[in-house]
């Protein structure tokens, strides 16, 4: 059986508002309301339920090619996880190989999604148990979606749709930024790394034999919540690290409760993971020679004493002792 992580619908939500779009009347006659909504920790919806909702939301935009064009806006500010592998990864194929394999699955279980490398581009696809209602309404959000992603790393690309039955492939041609250029060596080394990646995530995952994707656990796909914290994280501006654990939270895809239980379950607490990170960016910039008063103000601190203050906990030293004895 298909369904849809909550998490998809509400970030839709979210972007239709931003947009200035009504969201009255698309919730009727589906299992959701607008209070549940903003309660969807673990919550999932039916496919069938998905697919009714996108299917008004094309309407109300204006037909199918308004739908595409809507998936390209969504990834200029994608949702937390997409712009995590993005961050982290910084390869097109890279983020469209990890994106079918780890997170396409845990937003939609059941569906299957492989990606394939062709000529320089990619080929992606995605294939619905039977029981789901072919929607091209869908496939057109995603078709948006996978042509605007690779420009959080620069790169721009053209998205080919084709569908039958209950299978859409999306033909991919990516184009690098002016003036790199990208021959089937690179191409070639990048798959390679991207198995590296993928290894990565199983090695974070638990051990047991792999079911069917309706039978797999929820914690299979998804590596430990203190590690998509960090990911959340790098690459992202000093003022992110002020960012509340209700809007981390939210990036993730999981209530601020959900977020407090996961993290102590791991022994550790959001208010340690922030600070743990602010130590490290500290002593990052230390080590690049920038001054004690601009890293106070880039990391949010009140003043230098404050700083100096959480630095003594952080190393047991000063700043400047620090950098003597480093």
């Amino acid at each position: 059986m298909s369904d849809v992580a909550v998490f998809v619908v509400s970030a839709l939500f979210e972007h239709l508002v931003a947009e200035g779009e009504s969201t009255e009347g698309l919730l009727d006659g589906t299992a959701l309301s607008t209070e549940n909504l903003g309660k969807f920790s673990g919550r999932r919806c039916s496919w069938d339920d998905f697919a009714t909702i996108v299917e008004r939301i094309a309407d109300r935009l204006g037909g199918y090619d308004a739908m595409e064009s809507f998936g390209k806006r969504i990834s200029r500010k994608p949702p937390g996880v997409l712009a995590m592998l993005a961050t982290r990864y910084g390869r097109p194929h890279t983020l469209y190989y990890l994106g079918s394999s780890w997170y396409g699955p845990s937003l939609f279980r059941g569906t299957r999604a492989t990606t394939t490398n062709v000529e320089g581009g990619v080929i992606q696809s995605l294939t619905m148990p039977p029981e789901s209602r072919v929607s091209v309404a869908v496939y057109r959000l995603f078709a948006g979606i996978l042509a605007a992603a690779p420009r959080m790393m620069g790169w721009d690309a053209r998205v080919v749709l084709t569908y039958q039955e209950r299978e859409a492939a999306f033909r991919i041609h990516l184009t690098p930024p002016e003036g790199v250029r990208v021959d089937a060596g690179e191409i070639e080394r990048e798959r390679e790394a991207a198995d590296a990646d993928r290894a990565e995530f199983d090695a974070l995952m638990p051990t047991e034999e792999a079911g069917e994707p309706d039978s797999l656990p929820a914690q299979r796909l998804a590596p430990p919540l203190t590690q998509r914290v960090r990911w959340l994280y790098e690459g992202q501006s000093d003022a992110a690290l002020g960012l509340s654990a209700r809007k981390v939270a939210r990036q993730l895809g999981m209530s601020e409760r959900s977020l407090s239980r996961g993290l102590a379950a791991e022994g550790t607490t959001f208010r340690d993971q922030r600070d743990e990170l602010r130590r490290d960016r500290a002593i990052d910039r230390l080590r690049s020679g920038i001054g004690v008063e601009k890293i106070t103000d880039e990391l949010g601190f009140s003043d230098t004493s404050s700083f100096h203050r959480a630095f003594r906990r952080w190393t047991g030293m000063s700043p400047g002792r620090f950098l003597k004895d480093d």
